[in-house]
């Protein structure tokens, strides 16, 4: 009986200690490097990585954010801490593999933040061969007067973070929004499919969108929604594919430049 009692506790605390799992509590600053064998990561509420530190997320890491189903804007106020979002003030360098890419997405029903690329974000930050999923919002963030909300999976500020070969699909608004970027930014080789809203919104900004793949987004959401909405924004729209998206394949207003090539 003692060698049966035995053998089951030494079990129990063996599969115990095979499940990696890493709690970050609203408000925290997040630095250094989270691993496979601590994932997966739940983020509570708001997590930052502030300015002049770097966070570095390995290739096949799990990242859950706290998630809510209410129709209330108000819920995904920042100020409130009721979803998860991930704020970056410092350099954030997010390079999964095709094989174990690096998956954001929500630890509940519903749908949390954003992932907040902020003004004082590194330009060296980079997000490769991720997932990202499940986001709609950050309302009222301190410090940012305009826009009132940060729509994207990936929310784009002031900014120039690289991104290849990532995946943003599902989020209840935009896959990827970027606002009011002048050094510029490029997108290249990633795919937006089955956003609720745009697959891609840039507004006041400099961008070159190339070798993207855009389908089946604006699925619920009707009028002036698209896969590539740009508004006040110089942009270069190269090599993409893009369908089955509703309303508009392409959707351009309010002044800027536009060169659309080979799509």
């Amino acid at each position: 009986m003692r060698s049966f009692l035995f053998s089951t506790l030494l079990l129990i605390l063996i599969t115990n200690s095979g499940i990696g799992q890493t709690i970050i509590a609203d408000s925290s600053t997040v630095s250094g490097s989270w691993t496979e064998a601590s994932s997966p990561y739940i983020i509570e509420g708001r997590a930052i990585i502030p300015e002049g530190e770097t966070l570095v997320i390995s290739a096949g890491v799990l990242v859950k954010f706290t998630s809510s189903a209410s129709p209330n804007p108000s819920w995904f106020d920042y100020s409130e801490g009721n979803v998860g979002v991930l704020r970056v003030k410092g350099e954030l360098t997010a390079n999964g593999t095709a094989e174990n890419p690096i998956v954001f997405t929500r630890n509940n029903s519903g749908y949390w933040g954003t992932i907040l690329m902020d003004a004082e974000a590194s330009p060296n930050s980079s997000l490769k061969n991720c997932v990202v999923e499940y986001a709609k919002e950050s309302r009222n963030i301190p410090g940012i007067a305009s826009p009132m909300a940060f729509i994207g999976g990936i929310s784009i500020y002031q900014s120039s973070p690289s991104m290849e070969n990532n995946t943003f699909r599902h989020n209840k608004n935009a896959g990827v929004y970027i606002r009011e970027v002048n050094a510029g930014i490029m997108l290249s080789e990633n795919t937006l499919h089955d956003n609720g809203s745009n697959g891609l919104v840039i507004e006041q900004s400099d961008a070159q969108i190339i070798n993207n793949i855009f389908y089946e987004n604006s699925n619920a959401s009707s009028g002036a929604v698209s896969a590539i909405r740009s508004s006040g924004s110089t942009t270069f729209i190269t090599g993409n594919l893009i369908y089955d998206n509703d309303d508009f394949g392409i959707h351009t207003t309010e002044g800027g430049s536009h060169y659309l090539v080979n799509n």
